[in-house]
């Protein structure tokens, strides 16, 4: 057995146990549902419905493209590209709740500004990755809709070449 087919065979072993691990996250937080609705908040109760959504379609895609890494024959490869769009709309989520300040202070430090030139370079970053992953969506999005063109083979014109 070569290298390269053991290593996708072992992270066909990981990803799919890490989806397993986000799914039962999210058939946890799922239960505790009332805790959703007393933040008095529209934008963090919004935050909050839109996390359980993204979180279980995180796990079914990284439980799927493990099985796809252990077995390509098993499940076949999807039309758009679903890794891209959920990726995306992920990292889109994380990126809106820091700059909401969703998550609360706890004991891990969270980076805040200390002076106006600081909290104006986070502020551009913040727009500029916003605006890369909505382009990653985009893309995975497009993969959908575009068919890739079968290669053309080329034959270049022989030139008789007389023998000397």
């Amino acid at each position: 057995m070569n290298t390269n087919r053991l290593a996708k065979q072992l992270f066909g072993i990981v990803v799919p146990l890490t989806g397993c691990v986000l799914l039962l996250a999210s058939l946890r937080r799922m239960f505790y549902i009332s805790h959703l609705w007393t933040t008095g908040s529209p934008g963090l109760n919004l935050w909050n419905v839109v996390g359980l959504f993204l979180f279980p379609s995180l796990g079914v895609y990284c439980v799927g493209a493990g099985l796809r890494l252990l077995n390509p024959q098993l499940i076949k490869k999807p039309r758009f590209g679903w890794g891209r769009i959920v990726i995306g709309l992920f990292m889109l989520y994380v990126q809106v709740g820091s700059e909401l300040h969703f998550a609360p202070d706890g004991p891990v430090p969270t980076f805040k500004p200390s002076n106006p030139t600081q909290a104006t370079s986070m502020k551009i970053t913040g727009i500029a990755f916003c605006l890369i992953f909505i382009y990653v969506i985009y893309r995975g999005i497009r993969a959908g809709f575009t068919r890739p063109e079968p290669l053309a083979v080329v034959h270049e014109p022989q030139i008789a070449r007389p023998n000397h």
